[in-house]
Parts: C-alpha cells; structure tokens; sequence
C-alpha cells in the first residue's frame, strides 16, 4: 500500500492486482495519477498497459487492491458519479449504425441525465463545445461511418469531451492513424491537458510520450519498471532491458525532449556478431 495525501491526487491504484480469469496480469501495482498531469503508459505488449487503464476506469475489477478517485474507493461510488470524474476512450470502439457525429458526441451527456430525459440547453451547450474543440462543427450531421478514421477519432474524443470530467483516459487513440492525424491527436489532447484537464493514455510511440507527456510510466511483465519525467526515465539501458532492442537517444530537433533513435534489435546483432 502507498502512502500518500489522496487530497493531492485525482487518481490512485493502491496496490492493485488484476488479470482475466487465472491469468494475473498486474500484481500488487500502487501508481498515483497527479491532478491536471499528462501520463502516458508505455510498454512491450502484455506487459499491463490496458489491462491498468481499464482498472482505472473501473471496467475491470481488482482482485487486492483499490482504486481510488478523489480519496474514495471508486467501487462504492455509482457509475453516473464516477462518469462524472472520469472519461474513458477504449481501443477501436464500435460506432453504432446510422448515427450521426452529433449523436455520438451526445452520448457523452448521459451521466447527467435522468433515465431517458431528454436533452437540456446545457447539454446541447457542451455539445456544441466539444464539436467546436474538435474541429467537427461542419461535419455534426455527418453519419460516423463515412468520416476519415483521424475524423472518427476526433469524434470519440469530442463524446469524452462533452461528458466534461476532469480525467480522460484513452487507450492506444492514435492506432491505424496515418501520421499527420497522429499528431493532430495528439496536439488536441495537449491543448486540452494545458487547459487543465488530467491525461493518462497508453502509447507504443515512446518519442510521442516523450514529446507530449510530463510523466512517462514505463511497464514491464505488470510491474512498474520506473517512472517520472521522459529526461529521467528513457535511456538506453531502460529501452534494452524492457523492449529488448538497442537505440541511441538523442534531443527531439522540436522539444529537445529524448528521441529514441533504433539501432536494431539486440538478438540480431547478438547473430550478427556471432556469425562473424
């Protein structure tokens, strides 16, 4: 268990264990999400970085352990409160068939709505904000399903948007996105965290989370190898020791935060040097 002053912290995993049936993925994980910080969780594949997120967003269960939100455990609050505080984008979620950008975006109301009421001047006030922060606005009556993949991203932030909690947590947003809407993504979100809202986002691209996050989480077999700042945490002996592969670090020419440059993986130049 950790200790800390919840008061200083939106979101705290205080020893969690969690996995899918027998399989446990993550085991005895304590990690503090700093209020109004840009977190990004890296790490090889199966190594927890989902599995946590999903934690977070209560839609997974811990088997030890607890998730707290604001101090209280976020199991014994109701789920309209808890949407209040958190927003949650998973990995390719599913569009409904027919539904407009508007719609969609919508949705994101529901925790503050009673039943099936219907939609308040409010509701449609954020609405129209997020559709604004999106640059959707143009593209509101638009069915989902014929936008661009960066556009239908946009929308699925625009619905967490509208649901206007304080936390957003997305899971991989960025995969299939050619690199221009990558970056697009990614430059919403940073406007967004500068104005105040807290991010946790899982990413394969560690230069991204170099680039975008103040802390980088880096996770190894559902344990944390280590974490804080990109500067302190990304060197060449972390990227052989978690991912297996050999790169030199050098200042992004943009940020001058580390850039991870591969130099090709480390069982091959093991089979390289040996055949010679």
């Amino acid at each position: 268990m950790i200790e800390t002053n919840f008061h200083e912290s939106r979101l705290v995993a205080d020893g969690v264990s969690v996995g899918y049936g027998d399989a446990l993925i993550i085991n005895n994980l304590s990690l503090e999400i700093v209020n109004q910080g840009f977190t990004a969780l890296v790490g090889p594949n199966g190594s927890g970085k989902s599995t946590l997120l999903k934690t977070f967003a209560r839609i997974l269960k811990p088997t030890t352990g607890a998730i707290l939100i604001d101090g209280e455990f976020i199991t014994r609050q109701a789920s309209k409160e808890v949407a209040k505080k958190l927003a949650f984008l998973p990995q390719g979620p599913v569009v409904p068939e027919g539904i407009t950008v508007e719609q969609l975006v919508s949705y994101g109301r529901s925790p503050y709505r009673s039943g099936f009421g219907t939609a308040t001047p409010e509701d449609r006030k954020i609405t129209d904000q997020a559709l604004t922060i999106t640059s959707l606005n143009d593209m509101r009556d638009r069915p989902v399903t014929a936008l661009s993949g960066g556009q239908r991203q946009r929308a699925w932030v625009a619905m967490t948007l509208a649901q206007d909690t304080g936390i957003l947590l997305l899971d991989e947003p960025t995969t299939f996105l050619d690199i221009a809407h990558q970056f697009d993504l990614m430059d919403l979100l940073a406007d967004l965290h500068d104005n105040g809202r807290t991010i946790v986002i899982v990413l394969h691209d560690i230069n991204q989370a170099c680039r975008y996050a103040n802390n980088v989480v880096i996770l190894r077999d559902g344990a944390i190898y280590q974490q804080g700042d990109p500067a302190q945490v990304i060197s060449t002996e972390m990227l052989r020791d978690v991912f297996e592969i050999e790169c030199r670090i050098v200042p992004d020419p943009e940020t001058g935060t580390p850039m991870c440059v591969p130099l090709g993986n480390r069982r091959k130049s093991k089979r390289a040097s040996h055949a010679t």
